[in-house]
C-alpha cells in the first residue's frame, strides 16, 4: 500500500493553488499508489477554484481506483464543500493520523 499526501503551501488556497496540486496529483498516479491524501489543516480559506481543483483531482484518482481522501479541514473549508454538495463525494477525516489508521489494513 503507497499513500502520498499533499500540504498547500498557503493558507488560502485558490486558482494560483491549483496547477501545483493537479500536476502532484499527476505525478502520483502510479501503479502502486493506494491513496492520494490532500491535508488541508493549513488552509483557512478555499474559493470556487480551489474546490474545483479538488474536484478535478478526486476524478483523476477516481478514474484509476486511487482513493482521493482530505483530512484537517477547517470549518471554513467544510462549509464550502457542505453547500456544494461535496462533502459527499469526499471522504474526510479530521486528521492526518486518523486518516492513516483508517487507510491500515485491518
Amino acid at each position: 500500500m503507497t499513500i502520498h499526501v499533499f500540504e498547500p503551501k498557503h493558507r488560502v488556497f485558490t486558482a494560483s493553488d491549483s496547477p501545483e496540486l493537479l500536476y502532484w496529483v499527476d505525478s502520483m498516479l502510479l501503479p502502486a499508489t493506494t491513496a492520494l491524501v490532500i491535508d488541508l489543516s493549513g488552509i483557512a480559506f478555499i474559493d470556487s477554484s480551489g474546490i474545483g481543483a479538488l474536484v478535478i483531482a478526486h476524478n483523476r484518482a477516481k478514474r484509476i481506483n486511487i482513493k482521493f481522501i482530505l483530512c484537517g479541514l477547517s470549518e471554513q473549508v467544510r462549509m464550502s464543500l457542505h453547500l456544494t454538495g461535496l462533502m459527499q463525494v469526499f471522504e474526510a477525516y479530521s486528521t492526518l493520523a486518523e486518516c492513516e489508521a483508517a487507510l491500515l489494513p485491518a
